[in-house]
């Protein structure tokens, strides 16, 4: 729904009853870093059943941190390649 080049992605997203919409926001920081901030909302099929059902067997808050190091990998991997020093 936004995108600021090098600075934000915002997102709606409508996958069969699954709804999600939220943004990542990079802040440049000194030395080649940069923080990144999360904000995510999610609502699962079948209210708060679902939203139950969901930590038991997916815990998504887990699947998010794991996803952001993940991301923080990829990138630093990039500017390694790249040939910036952290």
């Amino acid at each position: 729904t936004r995108v600021e080049e090098n600075k934000r992605i915002a997102w709606n997203s409508f996958a069969g009853d699954l709804k999600t919409s939220g943004q990542v926001v990079f802040n440049s920081l000194a030395n080649h870093e940069a923080e990144v901030t999360l904000i995510l909302e999610y609502v699962p099929p079948g209210g708060m059943a679902g939203e139950i059902a969901a930590r038991i067997f997916g815990d998504p808050e887990k699947r998010v941190a794991e996803d952001l190091r993940n991301f923080k990998k990829h990138a630093e991997g990039r500017m390694a390649s790249a040939g910036h020093n952290s």
